[in-house]
């Protein structure tokens, strides 16, 4: 019975801390094979090396080449990715029936995009960048048409 009470608390408390990982979806597993090839990843060429804490972050290989596509999901919802400094230029943008933001790396407009939607669990993210640092009047249409292809893969 004493052990039955203590699984119940040590359950309770890891539900309500923040760094209840297993319960923010993970994009490396997350996105079939399929649904990454209709986005122009190579799903060969995944790579899940920095997970940052708190993060899932998975990255491939496009079919052009010259791009990368980054997936990743945070328990912190959009709300909180924009009061981090790390970031700027946030842009509301449709993707689909879904409402979400576009934004940028602080001060380096040619890192590449990402597109942030909110989701019950926190906050999924969708990045193009490529290695010659394209400016954002690129990679930002890259990512709206990536996310949107991704879209019925990703967590609600």
């Amino acid at each position: 019975m004493a052990a039955l009470v203590l699984a119940a608390l040590i359950g309770a408390c890891a539900i309500q801390g923040k760094a209840v990982q297993a319960h923010v979806w993970d994009p490396c597993t997350g996105l079939p094979d399929q649904a990454l090839r209709q986005a122009g990843a190579v799903p060969m060429t995944k790579n899940e090396t920095g997970q940052p804490v708190g993060w899932h972050v998975c990255r491939w290989e496009t079919t052009n080449g010259r791009y990368w596509l980054v997936v990743s999901s945070s328990g912190d919802g959009m709300s909180t990715i924009r009061r981090d400094a790390t970031y700027s230029d946030f842009q509301t943008a449709n993707v689909g029936d879904r409402v979400g933001e576009t934004y940028l790396l602080a001060n380096d407009r040619r890192a590449g995009c990402t597109v942030g939607i909110d989701t019950a669990f926190g906050s999924v993210h969708v990045e193009m960048t490529n290695e010659k640092g394209e400016s954002v009047e690129v990679t930002c249409p890259l990512a709206l048409s990536v996310s949107l292809a991704l879209l019925r893969y990703l967590p609600e």
